[in-house]
């Protein structure tokens, strides 16, 4: 039993529903959705089983401070972290997720995210031990959030594993933005690399 954290900001029901359905069946823990601002049909998250949880929707909004917000309704040793603007997720692709690696485990989707290669992933699925999410987090902010938790996983030396979420796509990055959205995940890998092998260095040394 695993809880899952799932940050949302202008989203709406049809693209949320189906990604806390697949998550109470597959890790069978709660999922605490953030509500960032600007999501639609929330009740119906709520029938769907989904713990929602509303920022207060200021200046200091964004992906890592929702992250952290849904953090501290998390009681299991592990958590998930999914995006909600993702279709194609099942319960299998959440079951994978809930596996207990010691480390992190993150799920790639199908539209191009796997073309990046072996850099640390930048993904909205994965998942950790939630002691390290915590502390990878605590000075995160935005989509820094990602590169924080590989940085973190490198500097304990722990184990990070993949696997491609077959049939989960983005709609909403796909095909007109494909291109500037790989981009965007290749500098954030880049800097990810970076803040994986400083943190492996200073383990080394010490």
């Amino acid at each position: 039993m695993t809880d899952a954290v799932v940050c949302a900001r202008n989203e709406r029901a049809r693209t949320i529903v189906p990604v806390v359905r697949a998550l109470r069946k597959g890790a069978r823990g709660r999922v605490i959705l953030v509500d960032d601002g600007g999501n639609r049909g929330l009740w119906r998250a709520r029938v769907a089983g989904a713990t929602v949880i509303t920022t207060c929707h200021t200046a200091r909004r964004g992906k890592a401070h929702a992250m952290r917000t849904g953090l501290g309704y998390v009681t299991t040793p592990r958590v998930i972290f999914a995006d909600a603007d993702i279709t194609g997720f099942t319960r299998d692709h959440a079951r994978i997720l809930a596996a207990d690696n010691g480390g992190q485990i993150a799920g790639l989707r199908d539209n191009g995210s796997g073309w990046l290669g072996p850099l640390p992933p930048v993904t909205g699925e994965r998942s950790v031990p939630a002691d390290v999410a915590r502390s990878a987090l605590r000075n995160a902010n935005g989509y820094g959030a990602e590169s924080a938790i590989n940085a973190e996983i490198g500097r304990r030396g722990l184990r990070a594993a993949t696997f491609t979420m077959t049939g989960c796509t983005n709609p909403s990055r796909e095909p007109v933005t494909r291109t500037r959205q790989v981009l965007a995940a290749m500098a954030r890998h880049v800097l990810g690399l970076l803040q994986y092998c400083v943190a492996w260095i200073i383990t080394a040394v010490s």
